[in-house]
């Protein structure tokens, strides 16, 4: 079985994940700014890690739409001469997202598949498997826009009165301007046993990982919704991506 392993990140966490799961599986990690459409087209599994911020995945939407757009070429126009005119079905899509926030509080892991989802063409999102692996933040390694973004947030959820805490917004408020490092290897094990093909975890992945999710929400905290929204869905996801993009192209505060 051909697993093709596909990252986005930009400070470091997501491709340390990515080239451990590379490891246990004897294979390499590939930046999705590099990876090509044989490769993408020929795997049995793809599976693609990246931080979830600003309502997206930095190059998940657009290695989603290479991959429909190569198979939907091979489909309508084999030629012998094409390196993947074999290729008759498209590949297995799991995705890993790599964040601070738990989806163990209700309502994270929904909102987590949702900004997938939202990154995915049809075809691919109503067959996609979606894991959560916890990330981390160092603030002094923060662009001055990420770090700008942040305070933005901290304003906010440091008003929030400490009884209304959530486990993520303790966190937040607590290891703000510092450093935390939530990275667990032992968390892929879900992810290993699904490309395996015996994880049991449905199209959540959720499982018993222990996992996270992060995003900044789009137009800052002044549409964050809850206090778990906010940090679920707010930045401080995974340390980065390959092109500091908000999704695929926008500004990105540390996420792996």
């Amino acid at each position: 079985m051909d697993t093709l392993i596909v990252y986005g990140g930009r400070y470091g966490t997501t491709e340390r994940y990515a080239d451990e799961l590379a490891r246990l599986l004897g294979t390499a990690a590939v930046p999705y700014v590099t990876v090509d459409d044989v490769s993408l087209v020929t795997a049995d599994v793809i599976v693609y890690l990246g931080a979830v911020f600003a309502g997206g995945m930095p190059g998940l939407k657009r290695t989603m739409a290479r991959l429909v757009r190569a198979t939907e070429r091979i489909r309508r126009s084999p030629r012998d001469d094409d390196p993947v005119a074999e290729a008759s079905r498209r590949p297995r899509v799991i995705v890993v997202t790599v964040g601070l926030g738990d989806p163990a509080i209700p309502g994270n892991a929904e909102h987590l598949r949702a900004v997938v989802d939202g990154q995915l063409p049809p075809a691919v999102a109503a067959h996609v498997e979606c894991f959560h692996l916890r990330g981390g933040i160092d603030y002094a390694a923060l662009s001055p826009k990420h770090r700008a973004m942040m305070w933005m947030m901290w304003q906010h959820e440091k008003r929030v009165p400490e009884d209304e805490w959530t486990d993520d917004t303790r966190m937040f408020n607590e290891t703000y301007g510092g450093a935390v490092d939530m990275v667990d290897f032992a968390t892929l094990r879900p992810v290993l046993d699904a490309i395996a093909g015996s994880g049991d975890a449905g199209a959540d992945g959720i499982m018993d990982v222990g996992t996270a999710n992060d995003r900044i929400v789009d137009g800052g905290p002044a549409d964050c919704g809850t206090a778990n929204d906010r940090i679920a869905g707010n930045g401080m996801t995974d340390k980065g991506t390959t092109d500091g993009g908000t999704g695929d192209d926008g500004p990105s505060p540390a996420e792996d």
